[in-house]
C-alpha cells in the first residue's frame, strides 16, 4: 500500500513537471526579455563633422571649396582699388549645402565691402555632402580675394 502511494505520487509529481516544465522555461526566457528590455540605451547623438567629411579630405592642407552658386560680388572702382582679402567663416548646412551664417574674420578695411560679401556668401551655395545626416551642419573658413579683374 505504501509503495502504491509512493507510486503514484512519483506519477503525479512526474506529470505536474511535463507540465510545468515548460511554463518554466517560458518564464525564464521571459525574464530574459524583460532584463534585456530595461537596459537604458543611449541618447540618439547625431553623427559629426569628423564623422561625415571622408578622411582623405580632412588631411588635404589645401582643402578646396566646391560652389555650388559661387558669391556674385560686385564692386566699383574705388572699393576694388581700396580694399583688401577678406576670410569669412561660414556655417554650412552639410547635406544642401546652404549656408545659414556668415561671419567676418578678417576685414577688407571697409565696411561696404565686407557687408557685399556677407551678403553674396548667404546667397551662395556650396556642394552638399550627400548621405549624412540632415541636422549636420560645419564651420568652414574661406579666404576670398577681392582683386580687379582688369
Amino acid at each position: 500500500m505504501l509503495s502504491r502511494i509512493l507510486v503514484q505520487s512519483l506519477l503525479f509529481s512526474a506529470c505536474i513537471g511535463l507540465f510545468l516544465a515548460p511554463t518554466y522555461a517560458q518564464d525564464e526566457k521571459t525574464q530574459q526579455l524583460l532584463k534585456r528590455l530595461k537596459q537604458p540605451v543611449p541618447a540618439y547623438q547625431p553623427p559629426t563633422v569628423k564623422d561625415a567629411v571622408p578622411p582623405h579630405l580632412l588631411a588635404k592642407q589645401g582643402y578646396e571649396v566646391s560652389w555650388l552658386k559661387a558669391p556674385y560680388l560686385r564692386f566699383n572702382d574705388a572699393e576694388l582699388q581700396r580694399a583688401k582679402t577678406v576670410i569669412v567663416q561660414m556655417t554650412v548646412i552639410a547635406n544642401t549645402g546652404r549656408i545659414t551664417d556668415v561671419e567676418i574674420i578678417q576685414s577688407s578695411g571697409l565696411r561696404v565691402v565686407d557687408a557685399k560679401v556677407k551678403e553674396a556668401v548667404l546667397a551662395a551655395k556650396l556642394e552638399p555632402i550627400k548621405g549624412v545626416d540632415h541636422n549636420l551642419v560645419y564651420s568652414l573658413e574661406h579666404k576670398i580675394e577681392i582683386k580687379n579683374p582688369l
